[in-house]
């Protein structure tokens, strides 16, 4: 008997002389596949020795995508030529018997099994192959995977800590932050005997202070803007340039001091002085605020 083994992804055809050494050489090509983890596809041939006679072909992938190689060759090979007549026998196991060690049979003397059924089967050399299906972890790998485990939890509960901490403190630096920020609005409240809180009624009483400010150094008619308990005292006549507030204080919720910085023109010359006078509101009055002292004239600055 005669064995061909075709590469069919690279045409190269290896010849063996007997069965053993062909099932050896599969074994060989299964596991260099299996341990570059690629696939082959190949065409067996078994062939009379003497008149090169095809008596079996078939083509096989390895690694085989279902089944076993051992499995699909295990009749593969059997058939032995001899006058068109074919006898079948089935071995006892598959063997595996290096290329180097096995001799040439004779071609009227078949290889015996039982005298080297001492070799061990294929079945058995191919359990040794290292496969992802009976890899067992190392006690090692095991114990790296528990450490693993138990520094990502004390991370963990670390990160936990931190965490608290971090929102206690910010928690403390807002509540010290809001009552700061409270001790100071507390202290820069103006007291309200002072100044004038409601800007609603110092608009208004500036408002009506710029209208009597204009009467008045126009030398016009004021009666709608002094109290009757106040002697008019016209002013000479100026032509105003700028009216600017400058400050004003309250004495009670009615009565205000307005102080105002005033340019005009008299005698085509430019003056700059300050007025204070005295407001009052009055319900009766046409612009309801009425004038109870009238403006005091001073040098700006000074």
């Amino acid at each position: 008997m005669t064995f061909q083994v075709t590469n069919l992804n690279t045409n190269k055809i290896s010849e063996f002389a007997n069965r053993a050494q062909f099932l050896y050489e599969m074994e060989q090509i299964e596991t260099r596949h299996l341990a570059t983890n690629t696939m082959g596809h190949y065409k067996l041939t078994h062939l009379n020795a003497k008149t090169n006679e095809v008596l079996e072909e078939k083509t096989v992938e390895i690694p085989p995508t279902e089944g076993d190689l051992q499995q699909s060759l295990k009749d593969f090979g059997v058939v032995e030529g001899g006058g068109g007549l074919f006898s079948r026998r089935k071995p006892k196991q598959a063997l595996k018997v290096p290329p180097q060690s096995v001799s040439e049979p004779e071609e009227s003397n078949p290889v015996n099994i039982d005298e080297v059924e001492q070799v061990s089967p294929i079945s058995d050399t191919k359990t040794n192959l290292p496969t992802s299906n009976n890899v067992v972890p190392s006690s090692s790998y095991t114990g790296s995977k528990l450490n693993i485990v138990s520094f990502g939890k004390i991370v963990a509960w670390l990160v936990v800590l931190f965490l608290a901490l971090y929102g206690a403190g910010v928690s403390h630096t807002i509540a010290v932050g809001l009552k700061t920020g409270a001790i100071k609005t507390t202290q820069s409240t103006p007291k309200q005997t002072s100044t004038v809180s409601d800007m609603s009624d110092e608009h208004e009483v500036d408002v009506f202070s710029r209208y009597f400010i204009g009467a008045y150094l126009s030398n016009s008619d004021l009666d709608n803007f002094i109290s009757t308990k106040v002697s008019n005292k016209p002013f000479d006549k100026v032509t105003t340039t700028a009216v600017l507030l400058e400050k004003v204080q309250t004495k009670d919720k009615q009565t205000y001091e307005m102080t105002y910085v005033i340019s005009y023109n008299k005698d085509d010359k430019t003056k700059s002085s300050r007025f204070k006078f005295t407001v009052k509101k009055a319900k009766k009055a046409m612009y309801g605020y009425e004038v109870t002292k009238l403006p005091k004239e001073s040098d700006y600055p000074g």
